[in-house]
């Protein structure tokens, strides 16, 4: 068990590879080592616990905050391991993927994807698409085209928009009106610098600091 300085604060590094009871009973016996050097401390010391390749359970946190609560002199900002739950890494993976949507979305309506989404299918009046991340359209849009849900401002979405009654992106959102053409199947749709919603050409995409640049120019 040792205790690091880092430019956010403090990190006790746990053994991954020792046993988790002598683990929290090194754990418990330091934070009583570091009161008794400075007892009359007024401000708490914030740390994080990292368990490097061991992940914890919940059951094992508890017992960690359980620990800490002990000693008033210290705050746990949180436990960080080095590895992720099968879920989180599905998760995470989903985000990354880009989904094909070939469906019709009737009015009532709502449909929640994370990532990135190609629609090719039917969305009416009253229905609503809505992803975690860009959005290109292929398909009829009918009704309320959302990116970026729930506040993600640097998606962008990418086709004709001309019949939907609402495009938004993060937490942004502009009513389309039916006699104002300015969509086309190259039309980009994004939030600009001052966090208002603009429209510009797929070509302008390099210039932009957008989700979808920052992935392409991961890919190369």
């Amino acid at each position: 068990m040792a205790l690091k300085g880092r430019k956010e604060g403090y990190e006790i590094v746990m053994d991954a590879a020792a046993d988790l009871n002598t683990c929290l009973l090194e754990f418990e016996q330091l934070l009583r080592h570091l009161q008794s050097e400075e007892p009359t401390r007024k401000e708490p010391l914030q740390f994080v616990l990292a368990t490097g390749d061991r992940l914890l359970t919940a059951d094992e946190q508890d017992r960690v905050t359980k620990i800490v609560a002990q000693f008033s002199q210290f705050e746990l900002r949180g436990i960080r391991s080095d590895v992720m739950t099968i879920a989180a890494a599905k998760a995470e993976k989903e985000r990354d993927n880009l989904h094909v949507e070939n469906r019709v979305i009737r009015s009532g309506q709502e449909i929640d994807r994370e990532g990135d989404v190609l629609f090719i299918g039917s969305l009416h009046a009253g229905g609503t698409l809505r992803t975690t991340g860009n959005l290109f359209i292929l398909g009829d849009v009918n009704g309320i085209i959302q990116a970026g849900f729930p506040d993600h401002a640097d998606a962008v979405v990418i086709g004709d928009l001309s019949h939907a009654t609402q495009l938004r992106i993060g937490d942004a959102i502009e009513i389309i009106d039916p006699d104002e053409q300015k969509y086309t199947n190259t039309t980009l749709s994004y939030i600009n610098e001052l966090h208002l919603l603009d429209h510009s050409d797929v070509a302008s995409l390099k210039t932009l600091k957008t989700k979808l640049n920052y992935e392409m120019e991961e890919d190369r």
